[in-house]
């Protein structure tokens, strides 16, 4: 939990900035199911994890998303919204 904002927060926050806009951001989120899962991605979220999850499940997904940084033009939620 963040004390101030909660992520879906943060992320409209990080979308509204032109220099923040471009950023991987993957939740993590305690909130499991098809459901919770579709409502990050369209909010904006590039990934979506479940807690509990292991170190290596985290590493892996956080690599993933090496290829969308070098493409900071075309950010993955481009045509999302």
């Amino acid at each position: 939990m963040m004390p101030e904002l909660d992520g879906f927060a943060l992320l409209a926050t990080l979308r509204a900035d032109e220099a923040t806009r471009g950023l991987v951001v993957m939740l993590l989120s305690a909130r499991a199911g098809e459901e919770a899962r579709v409502e990050g991605l369209a909010a904006g979220a590039d990934d979506y994890m479940v807690k509990p999850f292991s170190a290596r499940e985290l590493r892996a997904a956080s690599t993933a998303p090496s290829a969308w940084r070098a493409s900071a033009a075309n950010p993955p939620n481009a045509n999302r919204h």
